[in-house]
């Protein structure tokens, strides 16, 4: 249970997440999430956060995160899920784990440090800000290189919007395939949201639903780089 001293970080992180939810709410496809993580990185940048607020937050950094990310898995039907086949789970395997090896790859050929890279391969792989959050305990991250994935994951995410949809007429594609393409490759689950709308038809639930597919594949990652961390770290 949080302690006195943790109160009023934990008041300020949720005053934050309730402002961030609301204007989510007024702007549909603008994740929550990531306005959430705008505000506290330009609030710590700018010194404007009180000394009172750090042990609070600290908290929040931990539990009240952690939780929020089960929750996200949990909006994954597995019976809609598999109804659509195995091709859906088969390919967000695929995609998550070829994304992390070739970006980890990718990362060591331009001389990246490791940690940076691996963050950058779980945001853009699995579900954008949520999956850097989820593994930045696990392999000891800095705040330069979780803000750094935060921001790519932003941008290129936000890029993804209306260019996937252009891309897909411009390919031939038909509807299934484009929303199929967004639900495999954008990384925040409001961006697929926001693409799946401008597709229509039944564009929106199959995007979410390959889109949830990687989401549910969060979990078991973190756990191996926990697990991983833990057996190189000195005795």
């Amino acid at each position: 249970m949080p302690t006195a001293l943790q109160r009023p970080g934990l008041l300020l992180a949720g005053a934050v997440a309730l402002v961030a939810c609301v204007i989510s709410h007024l702007a549909p496809g603008v994740s929550a999430l990531l306005i959430a993580i705008i505000v506290g990185v330009v609030a710590r940048n700018a010194g404007i956060l009180p000394r009172t607020s750090d042990p609070g937050l600290g908290y929040a950094a931990r539990v009240p995160l952690r939780l929020g990310i089960v929750l996200l898995g949990l909006q994954l039907s597995l019976p809609e899920l598999f109804a659509r086949g195995w091709g859906v789970p088969v390919l967000a395997v695929l995609v998550v784990g070829v994304g992390i090896v070739g970006t980890l790859g990718l990362g060591r050929l331009l001389g990246v440090e490791r940690r940076q890279a691996l963050l950058v391969a779980c945001g853009f792989s699995i579900c954008g800000a949520a999956a850097v959050a989820g593994v930045e305990s696990s392999v000891d991250a800095r705040e330069k290189e979780t803000v750094t994935a935060v921001a790519l994951v932003v941008l290129f995410g936000t890029l993804m919007i209306p260019l996937i949809p252009g891309l897909g007429a411009l390919l031939g594609l038909s509807t299934e395939q484009t929303a199929l393409w967004a639900g495999a490759s954008v990384h925040e689950v409001g961006q697929v949201v926001a693409i799946g709308g401008l597709l229509g038809g039944g564009a929106l639930g199959l995007a979410v639903s390959m889109k949830l597919a990687r989401v549910l594949l969060l979990a078991p990652v973190a756990a191996v780089l926990g697990a991983r961390s833990r057996a190189l770290a000195p005795e």
